[in-house]
């Protein structure tokens, strides 16, 4: 047999071969990951969705394919009800009187201050807005009602109460990559189950916002995410063994983390400031800050120190990276020391823009005009996640990551005990 006639006889069974590896690349790497793959969770989470209450809305829309098992009032573990339909319209309501009655309006014309969804499709998940939940929502109505002062402020608001590992399933992809190394998603992962534990444990309540930890629902489910947490179920940091640590991190530490009890005193007193150069060149590693002296004067206005800013300075620097923890403000009017937070927050109120840290390294204040060289995103205590995704990448572990970061902090499995 000529070699041509041998290389035709095996062509068949090379294009079948070929297609099946190109028909496992195509599904391992577009196949839709599925919550039911998630592993089970020890203890639950409460996630208050702070995200939908810049908009105070007073009407909200679910929708779950296999209509909803619905509670009234406080008690979500007694025997609910059903509602038949995939769409659910809430409102909120107030009846007015001596003392005003605040409630959830029902379709049916029914009140209550507080009632819980279930979803009763196959999946169990209820659609809100753009996103999808797992678990149970809470909804009750916050604000007030007060016609003679501020008058009508009421607004629904909503809180999704499910396992840590679906909730860390929503967390993990927006905090940090899901494209990052495996390690660098396993050390992600350890750290926000523990930082979840650690608030279960103490005020009860997460929010899905970055005060708390970036939380988008079952829309960022993503199948190497969940293999990170099948890799590390269970397993949180702490000090002493039992009790969870509370593991803050955040984007990029410009080259040195910040010391926990200086910038989160009494939350984060068991996380040093360390130096930690892997993030040099990266987006936020260096960047310049401006205000104009409009800006600067709104932000004086806000402060009630005159209208003009004359005088800034560190009035406490962070004694391990030197960042600006107290920052000394001076006005035409009057001077008094600002926090690094309230200063942030004032920016939003004013429209001012916002700092990405205040790792600051030169400040020059001319006419009012405010610039600033610095570096760093974020509060820079704890994990930096784009270090860790360096550290991953150049091949270091899940435990190198987090023991940079948390020195004398052990890995250990999370039992019931812990997170209460």
């Amino acid at each position: 047999m000529s070699a041509r006639g041998g290389a035709t006889r095996w062509l068949p069974l090379l294009v079948v071969v070929i297609a099946a590896t190109a028909g496992f690349f195509w599904f391992g790497l577009f196949e839709q990951p599925d919550a039911h793959q998630i592993p089970p969770s020890a203890f639950e989470v409460r996630v208050r969705l702070s995200s939908l209450e810049d908009a105070r809305p007073t009407k909200l829309v679910l929708r779950s394919e296999g209509g909803f098992e619905l509670h009234l009032g406080d008690d979500s573990s007694s025997p609910g009800e059903t509602l038949e339909g995939a769409a659910l319209e809430l409102r909120a309501s107030v009846i007015d009187g001596a003392t005003p009655t605040l409630a959830v309006l029902l379709p049916d014309a029914r009140r209550a201050p507080r009632l819980h969804l279930r979803g009763r499709g196959e999946s169990g998940e209820i659609r809100l807005g753009e996103r999808r939940y797992a678990g149970a929502l809470t909804i009750d109505i916050a604000g007030d009602y007060d016609p003679s002062t501020t008058g009508d402020t009421t607004y629904l608001r909503v809180t999704n109460t499910l396992g840590v590992e679906t909730y860390l399933a929503g967390v993990i992809g927006p905090e940090i990559s899901p494209r990052s190394a495996m390690a660098a998603l396993e050390a992600q992962a350890i750290a926000a189950r523990s930082y979840a534990a650690q608030r279960m444990a103490g005020t009860g309540l997460l929010f899905d916002t970055a005060s708390s930890q970036v939380y988008r629902g079952l829309e960022a489910l993503d199948r190497r995410v969940i293999e990170a947490l099948r890799r590390t179920a269970g397993k949180i940091l702490s000090m002493d063994g039992a009790k969870p640590l509370a593991t803050f991190y955040h984007s990029t530490c410009g080259g040195h983390t910040a010391k926990g009890a200086e910038v989160f005193r009494g939350e984060a007193d068991a996380i040093p400031g360390v130096a930690s150069p892997d993030c040099e060149g990266t987006a936020r590693y260096r960047w310049s800050y401006a205000l104009s002296k409009e800006q600067s004067g709104k932000l004086v206005e806000y402060f009630g120190l005159g209208s003009r800013l004359i005088g800034l300075q560190a009035e406490k620097r962070d004694s391990a990276s030197g960042r600006w923890v107290l920052i000394r403000v001076t006005g035409d009017v009057a001077e008094r020391p600002i926090g690094w937070r309230e200063w942030k927050i004032a920016c939003g109120r004013t429209g001012a823009p916002v700092p990405n840290d205040f790792l600051w390294h030169d400040v020059s204040l001319v006419d009012g005009a405010l610039a600033v060289n610095g570096g760093g995103f974020g509060h820079g205590v704890g994990m930096c996640q784009m270090c860790a995704r360096r550290m991953g990448d150049r091949g270091a572990s899940a435990q190198e990551i987090l023991a940079r970061f948390y020195p004398g902090a052990q890995i250990h499995k999370l039992s019931q005990e812990s997170a209460r």
